[in-house]
């Protein structure tokens, strides 16, 4: 399990043991987090920073830092595993990376300002919450 903190960390937690085993430092005011499927990447939002973070578990070192026009709150693969999806504050967008090139795919104006995100069982609509009391689906 991970968890990530308001001192700039993103703890993984043994749930069975009740302990961290390691402590990913990503600084900043850390929020969203996902794991691709595979294990072998940690994404993290950095709202403070403007950037989503990529780590590689096998190696505990982060891939990337991808900048953003604002400031990003959640996290979530595609259904597919293939895009990253983020909500990012500020304008209030929804931004689509490609998985395997980093690229925004795709930037969606929601209007308010997106927290949370999910996708519905069929993987087809994006269900997002924003901090206004509204929530969007986008197909």
């Amino acid at each position: 399990m991970y968890a990530s903190t308001i001192g700039g960390t993103v703890g993984e937690v043994n749930y069975k043991a009740n302990a961290v085993r390691r402590t990913f430092p990503v600084g900043g005011l850390a929020q969203g987090i996902a794991v691709s499927d595979d294990g072998a990447e940690l994404y993290v939002a950095i709202e403070s920073m403007n950037e989503l973070q990529i780590w590689s578990l096998a190696t505990a070192t982060r891939d990337t830092a991808i900048a953003l026009a604002s400031a990003p709150f959640d996290v979530q693969l595609s259904p597919d595993g293939t895009e990253i999806w983020i909500s990012a504050l500020g304008p209030g967008r929804i931004y689509a990376l490609s998985r395997a090139t980093r690229v925004v795919l795709n930037s969606i104006d929601t209007g308010e300002a997106p927290r949370r995100m999910a996708f519905d069982r069929f993987g087809t609509t994006a269900v997002i919450a924003d901090e206004a009391g509204f929530v969007q689906f986008i197909r």
